[in-house]
């Protein structure tokens, strides 16, 4: 393209790749999934978490020295911290154990916006409603009381469940507008 464009000074020249030709030249997001265990006492409370994630390493395909050097990759538990600046984990659990199998097929990962965050909040949340269904407990309710030390998060969580109830107020009275009018 840089040649032709040389060729033809002033007009536009537009690039178009064949399907095959871009998916050789991107990175792709990391393949992962995740094994979660959970105990709890006998009035629904997390005792204990064990959350195992399986996949590649964005590290190992960006730069393998330093990888293979450190021997994890720190961005796979982005969102499980319990400390740092990205998603950091707020739910007070006592014995928690977040590891890592590192499995690296030959296709390339790569970093893009919020990669490892994506996919572990829907591992950690999904489970956590399994947990609150166990428990027998609201699965607000459960995550409030998990997220009392965390006050940011409890914040955020509060402001979340009131902006549900009132759009589902909303929902309801259209609907009951609708059925009004189509009677």
């Amino acid at each position: 393209a840089a040649l032709i464009a040389k060729q033809m000074p002033g007009t536009p020249v537009k690039l178009i790749w064949s399907r095959e030709e871009d998916m050789l030249h991107g990175h792709y997001h990391p393949v992962t999934r995740a094994r979660l265990k959970a105990g709890l006492d006998a009035q629904g409370n997390v005792t204990a978490l064990h959350m195992r994630l399986s996949g590649q390493s964005i590290m190992a395909s960006i730069n393998p020295n330093a990888f293979y050097a450190a021997g994890r990759d720190p961005s796979s538990f982005q969102g499980l911290n319990p400390g740092g600046t990205e998603g950091v984990f707020g739910y007070a659990i006592p014995n928690l154990l977040i590891d890592h199998a590192i499995r690296n097929p030959p296709v390339p990962a790569g970093f893009w916006r919020g990669v490892n965050n994506n996919q572990n909040a829907l591992y950690l949340e999904c489970f956590i409603d399994e947990l609150a269904k166990a428990a027998g407990i609201d699965p607000l309710v459960f995550r409030q009381k998990m997220l009392a030390k965390s006050p940011n998060h409890l914040a955020v969580q509060n402001a979340v469940a009131e902006k549900a109830v009132m759009s589902r107020m909303r929902f309801l009275r259209a609907a009951k507008i609708r059925r009004r009018h189509s009677a």
